[in-house]
C-alpha cells in the first residue's frame, strides 16, 4: 500500500498549516511519484485557499506502520 502525503499552508501562511494523506491501494510506489505532481494538482484544485508545501509518496505496511 502507498500513502500519498501532502504539506499545505492556508494562503502560503506557514502558521496555518497542515497534513493530509491519500491511501493508494491500486497503486505501486513507483507509479506513484510518476503521478505526484498530478496528484497534488488534483488535491490544490478542490483545495483552492491552500498552498502546498511539499509532497512525497511512501509505502505503508498493512499494520498502518511505515517501512
Amino acid at each position: 500500500m502507498i500513502e500519498f502525503l501532502l504539506m499545505a499552508c492556508l494562503g502560503g501562511v506557514a502558521d496555518d498549516c497542515r497534513s493530509d494523506q491519500m491511501l493508494l491501494t491500486e497503486m505501486s510506489l513507483t507509479q506513484c511519484n510518476r503521478n505526484a505532481q498530478l496528484l497534488a494538482a488534483s488535491w490544490a484544485a478542490d483545495h483552492p485557499d491552500w498552498l502546498i508545501q511539499r509532497y512525497q509518496c511512501r509505502p505503508v505496511s498493512l499494520t498502518g506502520t511505515k517501512t
